[in-house]
């Protein structure tokens, strides 16, 4: 005898039909905009369910009068944002474009003294910053621009030098024929750790590398075409003979087959820059001096070389002596890549 399995009853649901979401998760997107433009524009009646109550035709016209637009606002239950929306965080946004170092208490002074809403707020500092990462702004490392640099002398120095021609400026001289000169002081600092991990009632020691007060001076050339010149002396700073010296070994190794025409020296205003000696050096040689703006490192290519010098040395700093300090600035120059993508931001200083 084969036993058979009574088929299941069909089931029968006694739960209630779900009911929409809350409006604030999407469960009402509002009334049309046809219908609160005509609200807004005469009394209409109110039919339940069709036309807005005689409140919501009235906030409809005090947010047409004191923001100046009719958009709806995303649906939240008749519950305040509790982030910032709208016209707060515009005002955010153009804050952080004309003030990108000010700290978020500031910006929501900012906010609140120029909003003109009856329900402004004085948001947190971590809903300031939410909204900033919404609006795609990121912590970065500030720097500062000099205050000589927005003088009107400079300036005017700065747009002539990106808008003429030699000698005044870049304008009309090919990237190719461009060398880079300038100097800076590397200053070696005790390289130990404040803590470390031992046992109980042992001491954490360990010899140090090298101490305080050591100086040394980096004279670099570089060049779009790859060409680098490159003295490392342990002194302070760069007198004129120095200088001059240095200069000689630049138009003496000049590679005429990365370019064959008449290469144009930039560099800073320097006192030992700019004297007679190197003027004479350089255009007995055939080659020209052409000097960058003051006060504006953006405008000098061999800035990045020294900033991608300093990044390479602290990557190893662990390794770095007295013994094979020189050694190590030499590797690490010898190795950089080309330099043409120095020389073509120049085309966006301006």
């Amino acid at each position: 005898m084969v036993a058979t399995r009574a088929p299941r009853p069909f089931p029968v649901r006694n739960d209630p039909v779900r009911a929409a979401p809350h409006p604030s998760r999407g469960g009402s997107r509002g009334y049309a905009r046809e219908i609160r433009n005509a609200t807004r524009l005469m009394n209409i009646p109110y039919v339940k369910g069709i036309t807005p109550c005689p409140r919501t035709q009235r906030r409809y016209r005090q947010q047409f009068i004191m923001e100046g637009h009719d958009l709806p606002y995303k649906p939240r239950g008749n519950k305040f944002a509790t982030g910032l929306v709208g016209t707060d965080k515009l005002l955010l946004l153009l804050f952080r474009i004309a003030f990108p170092k000010e700290r978020a208490v500031e910006v929501a002074a900012f906010i609140f003294r120029n909003t003109i809403r009856l329900n402004r707020r004085v948001y947190s500092a971590s809903q300031i910053s939410k909204a900033e990462d919404s609006l795609g702004l990121t912590r970065k490392r500030a720097s500062t621009l000099a205050l000589q640099a927005l003088t009107p002398e400079n300036a005017f120095r700065r747009n002539i030098f990106h808008t003429q021609g030699y000698p005044y400026g870049r304008i009309g001289t090919p990237i190719e024929s461009f060398i880079d000169v300038d100097e800076c002081g590397i200053m070696l600092e005790e390289c130990n750790r404040a803590y470390g991990k031992g046992y109980f009632g042992t001491r954490v020691t360990e010899s140090g590398n090298y101490g305080r007060g050591v100086k040394y001076t980096i004279t670099l050339a570089i060049a779009s075409t790859g060409e680098r010149w490159c003295r490392v002396e342990r002194k302070t700073g760069t007198d004129i003979n120095d200088f001059v010296s240095f200069i000689e070994q630049i138009v003496d190794n000049i590679d005429q087959e990365a370019y064959a025409g008449v290469r144009t020296i930039m560099m800073d205003n320097l006192s030992s820059h700019c004297s007679p000696l190197v003027h004479q050096t350089v255009l007995a040689s055939g080659q020209r001096i052409l000097f960058r703006p003051k006060y504006y490192p953006s405008d000098a290519p061999i800035e990045y070389v020294f900033n991608t010098i300093q990044s390479e040395l602290r990557m190893s700093m662990r390794q770095v002596t007295p013994d094979n300090f020189v050694q190590q600035i030499q590797d690490i120059i010898a190795n950089l890549n080309g330099f043409r993508n120095y020389f073509e931001a120049l085309e966006y200083g301006a």
